[in-house]
């Protein structure tokens, strides 16, 4: 069972006491990667994107 508070941190309490203190945003990192893992033209985009730029194939933008 997960608990959020206002301080943005998820309380998981397992079994035999076990506590486990995250982020919120951890937390939420942890459970999207299996969702991302398991969609495979996602995960063929990925690919595909990590290929062009161990080649060198990208743009560099400034952030504003």
């Amino acid at each position: 069972m997960a608990k959020s508070n206002r301080n943005g941190l998820s309380l998981f309490l397992g079994a035999k006491n076990n506590v486990v203190v995250l982020s919120v945003a951890k937390y939420d990192t942890l459970a999207e990667t299996p969702e991302i893992s398991a969609n495979t033209y996602l995960m063929a985009q990925i690919r595909r994107s990590e290929q062009q730029f161990s080649r060198g194939e990208f743009k560099a933008h400034e952030l504003n």
